[in-house]
């Protein structure tokens, strides 16, 4: 999982270990500081179906108490669980603005194989 959080210009990235805490997911997530955006690139990939759901629920808590959340993912599942906005990005320009409420799995999966 990538996983860095920036404030006022500053990136940081933990290492790559998560210590283990309480939760039931194979690694936890502690913030150091209380970052503005926190960037997940492939947050749930190799992780089991239950950590998986424990994720999904700390990223809309998160996302909740106000902190930006920006996932990279090719889970279209995933992105349509836990985003309030979908951005398509083709050769590094966003062509399309997807909300999840108004599409599902296979039209997302439509839209990603256009070109």
């Amino acid at each position: 999982m990538g996983l860095c959080a920036s404030r006022r210009g500053t990136l940081t990235c933990p290492p790559r270990r998560f210590p283990a805490a309480t939760s039931s997911a194979p690694y936890s997530l502690r913030l150091a500081s209380n970052p503005f955006i926190l960037i997940l690139n492939g947050p749930t990939v190799g992780v089991d179906v239950g950590s998986k759901n424990e994720l999904h629920e700390m990223i809309k808590r998160l996302a909740g108490e106000g902190m930006g959340l920006l996932v990279i993912s090719d889970d279209i599942p995933e992105l349509l669980q836990t985003c309030n906005r979908i951005l398509l990005l083709r050769h590094g320009r966003i062509v399309e603005e997807i909300m999840p409420s108004q599409t599902d799995a296979n039209e997302l999966a439509a839209k990603l194989v256009e070109g």
